[in-house]
């Protein structure tokens, strides 16, 4: 039995008023699910660390991981019976939804303060740890680009651009202009470009959109709030939807609905926090993180050093 499960509020009100289906299992993500309606609605469910995976991921057969006999599979139908909701096909999936745990996953959050000096330092550290993991696959090597527009920033050697990198480059130019200058059409076609950019479940260009989001949201930024408050990436992700792998489609729909991987936003609270104590916890949370995938993990972390660019950018304009 898992005891808690998060879910929005408007969605709990939802739930509480409804019998019978409420529908099928579609992504499975490392703490938490989401299921598809009838009516196509998506329903997010956050529970403990009891599903395998660090990102959401389609699931052909059940979850290699178990707690007190419960094991979720992609294509469950669940039914909503009373405050409990249970799989019609699969016994062991039982939940309970316990109001005072409900929380809004699209209104609450907690913002980090930051200066240019600490902005510096994480990107530092970010750049060294991709250095020493000595894997220049994906779009590592449009690193290069703070050679100039961040000279600030130490970057190392990372080898010579591959073709991903170069195709990448002229899209990360534009993202970074497009978002300092506040520019919608310029941002539009920066995401056009890197949107289903690279091999694999996940391409390196989306993981790198995915990492450069998680930092406007992280620190609720001049960017975040021109961007998302007119739904300008609402519809740019709609617009490009079929441009990607499903999987990775989904991640960028979530994104753009402020819906971070839990191990995303891990690694990146380990890195802000400065406290010295935790410098080795710090390192090994990003090292586990740029393990994830052939590339995904280095490539999210490209984007997240983008994203920390920008915060600077932004403040000195």
């Amino acid at each position: 039995m898992i005891n808690i499960v998060r879910i929005e509020k408007h969605l709990y009100e939802t739930v509480c008023d409804r019998k019978g289906l409420l529908g099928h299992v579609e992504q499975i993500y490392h703490t938490g699910f989401h299921v598809t309606t009838g009516t196509g609605d998506i329903v997010y469910f956050q529970g403990g660390p009891w599903l395998q995976s660090p990102f959401s991921i389609v699931l052909d057969g059940d979850v290699n991981r178990w707690m007190s006999d419960v094991s979720l599979s992609h294509g469950d139908t669940l039914c909503i019976d009373g405050d409990g909701i249970h799989s019609s096909n699969n016994a062991h999936v039982k939940l309970r939804i316990h109001e005072p745990e409900v929380i809004d996953l699209q209104h609450t959050a907690i913002f980090t303060a930051f200066d240019e000096s600490s902005i510096l330092s994480w990107a530092q550290e970010i750049v060294h740890r991709l250095s020493s993991y000595g894997r220049c696959e994906g779009v590592l090597a449009t690193l290069g680009i703070f050679k100039e527009c961040w000279p600030e920033l130490h970057v190392y050697d990372i080898g010579r651009p591959n073709r991903w990198s170069q195709s990448a480059l002229p899209g990360i130019m534009n993202l970074l202009h497009a978002a300092v200058a506040r520019d919608a059409g310029l941002f539009e076609h920066a995401w056009d470009t890197l949107t289903g950019l690279g091999p694999g479940l996940t391409p390196s260009g989306d993981d790198l959109l995915v990492g450069f989001l998680s930092i406007q949201h992280k620190f609720n930024s001049p960017i975040k709030r021109w961007v998302y408050t007119p739904g300008v990436i609402d519809h740019i992700v709609r617009k490009n939807d079929h441009k990607t792998t499903s999987i990775s489609a989904q991640f960028l729909k979530c994104a753009s609905n402020g819906l971070f991987s839990e191990q995303l936003m891990h690694v990146i609270d380990s890195i802000v926090t400065r406290n010295q104590a935790h410098k080795k916890k710090r390192y090994s949370a990003l090292d586990d993180f740029l393990r994830w995938g052939h590339t995904s993990g280095t490539d999210t972390m490209v984007g997240v050093l983008m994203g920390l660019f920008t915060l600077v950018a932004v403040e000195g304009n």
